[in-house]
């Protein structure tokens, strides 16, 4: 992620307190937090919500709201991929 997609996204963020950046991977999200000091809790990580884009890209900007539904989503997913090994067997 460039210095100018940072100062881009710190512009988002400032411009409505409600959203947060979403980005595809852990190492996003550290680049941003660390590096480019933006607060964690304005940073999400949603690699199903990235990869489903048509387009793909490096980050998005979603409310609060939003990014909670598609977190809660993305961890039904998640557990249910645990729980089956991958597979539907025990359907």
């Amino acid at each position: 992620m460039s210095l100018f997609d940072a100062a881009m996204i710190r512009h988002q963020l400032d411009m409505d307190k409600a959203n947060m950046v979403i980005v595809p991977d852990l190492e996003a999200y550290m680049l941003l937090t660390q590096v480019h000091e933006i607060p964690k809790e304005r940073v999400g990580v949603l690699a199903s919500v990235i990869a489903a884009l048509e387009q793909p890209t490096t980050y998005l900007i979603l409310s609060k709201r939003q990014y909670n539904h598609y977190k809660r989503e993305e961890d039904k997913i998640i557990e249910k991929a645990v729980k089956t090994d991958g597979n539907d067997h025990d359907k």
